[in-house]
């Protein structure tokens, strides 16, 4: 797109989409209490309000990167917000839980398709040699809204009631819906959709990705080894459709690069590491410090805000360093940090040690956010549904990293071991970030 006095206007209304998408996402976690109260039922029978929009976010994102280069930007931004005011609007007005979890959804399906339009049609904005910046930026709308989600939704709900921090979206839904219509109509040609292999692919996320976001509702482990095991059968029958199929939905060669293995493992660690710190170490402050769950929670907003701060000059040394290098550093420090604050709660040591633990996490959670969106946006067959699949990846391992707590439960672990345990499969991901490492070394 070329230069003109509407660049920045633009960018400040996609970088405020992400932002509200991220916050929409996270914003009915804490006041489920509230919600439970006003339908006169137990938090945990409504916890799907809280992770209904996550699963059809995640689920629905291939699918909806395919749209933003078939219809364009424009057309699928507006379509998006429109929606997403309307889910709003549906989740203020709810009378019935079920019908609150059935807006939830329909939130979840319009703000699918934000995080990957918004991916491309910024650097297309910002122009030539602004890739890497853009994308910063892309991070910390998305970190900030991650982080303000929840307070936000405390904050609303407290002081107006629950129904009016959906409410308070409608018009700004509206605005940015509105705004959107001065975006460059960037339809691309498309091949017919494979849709064999697109539903084949929601369906494998939908029955992974269920079992654990259900692992706190005590479900026994047999049943939620059947999804699992149904959704691993898709996802292989998803790869031999894609070897079949004359137009496939996502290019075979696209999920054996680098660039999506390496920033998938970044982005789903990330993700994975926020849900499981956000709900691990609030619990463990409290028990531990006794301290207050509101000063708990600000332990959890040190390290988004860490993370998000750190997101632009992390971005600006990207094509110096190569974004695998900065992952594989990311995943290696937050690891090590993890489990160093899961050691110092244990040994019972001052405030300050975990504090400083939480800090280098943030950091390594900075170097992971963008230079995974940068590994992965560098493939030339991302655009469309690749990318849609890697932010599906990401917040896959958000639903996991929220579901931990419950997961390590049932093997008998504790809140101190559960974190602890957190480190290993980031550590894991690093491990195999190396490997990919050696075998494309010059990435």
């Amino acid at each position: 797109m070329k230069a003109s006095p509407m660049r920045a206007p633009l960018i400040a209304t996609l970088l405020f989409g992400v932002f509200s998408g991220a916050a929409i996402n996270n914003i009915a976690s804490a006041p489920l209490s509230l919600i439970a109260d006003d339908f006169d039922t137990s938090p945990a029978r409504i916890t799907l309000v809280a992770s209904a929009s996550g699963f059809a976010l995640a689920c629905c994102m291939p699918v909806s990167g395919w749209l933003s280069v078939r219809w364009g930007s424009r057309r699928v931004l507006v379509a998006a917000f429109t929606l997403l005011g309307l889910g709003c609007l549906m989740a203020a007005t709810s009378q019935w839980v079920w019908l609150l979890v059935l807006s939830r959804g329909v939130q979840g399906i319009a703000m699918s398709v934000v995080p990957p339009t918004v991916m491309y049609a910024l650097p297309e904005i910002v122009g030539e040699g602004g890739r890497e910046r853009a994308l910063g930026w892309w991070a910390v709308a998305n970190g900030a809204g991650t982080a303000a989600g929840a307070p936000l939704g405390a904050l609303i709900a407290d002081t107006w009631g629950w129904r009016m921090m959906f409410l308070v979206f409608v018009p700004i839904c509206g605005l940015l819906a509105t705004a959107c219509l001065w975006l460059k109509s960037d339809a691309a040609p498309q091949r017919r959709l494979d849709l064999r292999s697109a539903l084949l692919l929601t369906g494998a996320l939908m029955f992974l990705i269920g079992p654990a976001m259900v692992a706190g509702l005590s479900v026994p482990w047999a049943v939620m080894l059947l999804p699992g095991s149904i959704g691993l059968l898709l996802v292989v029958a998803f790869m031999r459709s894609l070897q079949t199929a004359s137009s496939p939905f996502v290019e075979p060669s696209f999920l054996q690069s680098n660039g999506f293995l390496v920033g998938s493992l970044g982005g789903a660690a990330q993700m994975f590491a926020l849900g499981s710190i956000s709900v691990l170490v609030p619990l463990m402050v409290v028990e531990r410090f006794g301290s207050s769950v509101r000063i708990a929670g600000l332990f959890v907003l040190l390290v988004t805000v860490t993370m998000m701060l750190s997101a632009p000059p992390i971005s600006r040394v990207a094509p110096r360093f190569g974004a695998s290098r900065l992952i594989a550093t990311g995943l290696g420090v937050v690891a090590s940090a993890i489990a160093a604050a899961a050691t110092v709660m244990a040994a019972g040591l001052a405030v300050p040690f975990v504090v400083g633990c939480l800090v280098v996490t943030g950091l390594g959670l900075g170097l992971l956010q963008s230079p995974s969106a940068i590994a992965v946006s560098s493939e030339p067959s991302s655009r469309g549904s690749g990318v849609g699949l890697y932010n599906s990846v990401r917040f896959s391992g958000g639903v996991v990293g929220v579901g931990w707590l419950s997961i390590a439960t049932l093997v008998g672990a504790s809140g101190v071991q559960a974190l602890w345990l957190a480190s290993v499969p980031i550590a894991a991901a690093g491990l195999v970030v190396v490997l990919l490492r050696g075998r494309a070394p010059g990435r």
